[in-house]
């Protein structure tokens, strides 16, 4: 997943949250800028502020136990001092 800022201000901080739907285990999360942690299938990251056009790219490693589709929802919440 890459989030980069394209609005008007530079930002003071971020979180971004992961969710996976179905039985699809997460080894491990980082992200090129901040700290994740992983609890019941989410990925929950935090950083420092991104400047206009900087962007952050999270990666998730896990495996699939069964076939099928899968849907990954990202939530991206600015902090604004």
């Amino acid at each position: 997943v890459t989030v980069t800022n394209l609005g008007a201000v530079a930002l003071d901080g971020f979180l971004l949250s992961s969710t996976i739907s179905g039985p699809l285990p997460v080894h491990s999360a980082a992200i090129s800028s901040g700290n994740c942690a992983v609890a019941a299938g989410v990925v929950t990251c935090s950083g420092p502020g991104l400047a206009l056009y900087q962007g952050v790219v999270l990666t998730v490693e896990l495996s699939a136990e069964i076939a099928g589709d899968f849907t990954n929802t990202v939530e991206f919440v600015p902090v604004l001092a």
